[in-house]
């Protein structure tokens, strides 16, 4: 994923669950259907516990009754693969193609729907959209998307992968990752070595150049970044202004006259603001004329300081 479109996606996010909590209130009726597609992850038996404990030697009460009574953990569900292998998925497609059958005919001798096929054509391997027997989840999260006036292009998928961390861990609340992630620098990939096939110090020399390359590499990375991170100040202030304005208008109904108003500005600016951003998140603004009266602009002035 585009790490500035991800970053922007977060703060207009953020902002729109701040202006009106009941977006993720809205996904208890979303919960049950949760439960019944995704298993929780299995716990190890209470029976085996107690000899696990009793060959380590562990009497701790606390730990005892942890492990008596195992807390119930739903596995990490995205809702598309974020990085789908292309070449796979032309395998799939080309297999199909050369036994001239539709998408349609394949996915019924798969027992797949037509979807999924597609999501497999596309190289997927993980998510939701393969998931069998997820569909109902799938409707459900695209309604409630709908429903908070969170779709678009690339903006359905980031607010359904919010949901479903928020129906992982319900009914504790998930955090949004934070808006700036850091310098992100992969774990060095060192060589296997397997002693029949390789002598020690054979691999101890492989070993070395590939942590060597690592390190050129992590030097490279360190340079590239500027000595001031990140835009201005001016600029920083202007992104969290325009993603409060696109999160008051899309999910309260803000009306663009008011969040001039509001601001004192232009109201052009104020257009042309909200659609460059709904177009950076790939987020399908709502209609001009669903705005809701009650935000008049003197109701949302106050709350620019909330930021």
């Amino acid at each position: 994923m585009n790490n500035t479109r991800a970053l922007a996606q977060a703060q207009f996010l953020s902002h729109a669950i701040a202006l009106r909590p009941e977006i993720v209130t809205s996904l208890e009726p979303v919960l049950a259907i949760y439960r019944e597609t995704i298993p929780p992850e299995r716990a190890l038996p209470s029976k085996h516990a107690s000899v696990v404990l009793e060959t380590l030697g562990v009497d701790d009460e606390c730990v005892v009754e942890s492990v008596r009574e195992p807390i119930v953990k739903f596995p990490e569900i995205v809702w598309r693969d974020a990085r789908p292998n292309r070449k796979q998925g032309r395998r799939v497609r080309d297999e199909r193609i050369a036994r001239g059958l539709t998408l349609a005919q394949r996915a019924y001798e798969r027992g797949l729907l037509t979807g999924e096929l597609e999501e497999l054509e596309r190289g997927c391997r993980c998510g939701l959209t393969i998931m069998h027997g997820a569909e109902p989840l799938r409707i459900k999260l695209r309604e409630w998307c709908e429903t908070n006036r969170l779709s678009g292009v690339f903006f359905t998928e980031y607010a359904c992968n919010f949901a479903l961390e928020c129906l992982r861990h319900w009914p504790e609340r998930t955090q949004i990752f934070p808006l700036d992630q850091g310098l992100l620098i992969s774990r060095p990939q060192l060589p296997v070595w397997i002693p029949s096939l390789q002598s020690w110090r054979a691999y101890f020399e492989n070993a070395t150049e590939a942590l060597q390359k690592y390190r050129r590499e992590v030097e490279r990375l360190v340079k590239s970044v500027p000595h001031k991170r990140g835009p201005g100040k001016k600029r920083v202030g202007s992104q969290t202004r325009h993603s409060q304005w696109l999160a008051g208008y899309q999910v309260c109904g803000w009306s663009q006259h008011a969040i001039a108003r509001a601001a004192r500005i232009d109201q052009a600016a104020v257009n042309r603001d909200l659609h460059r951003l709904a177009r950076a998140i790939g987020l399908t603004m709502r209609g001009a004329n669903e705005n809701d009266r009650q935000w008049t602009a003197a109701r949302i002035r106050p709350l620019f300081v909330m930021t």
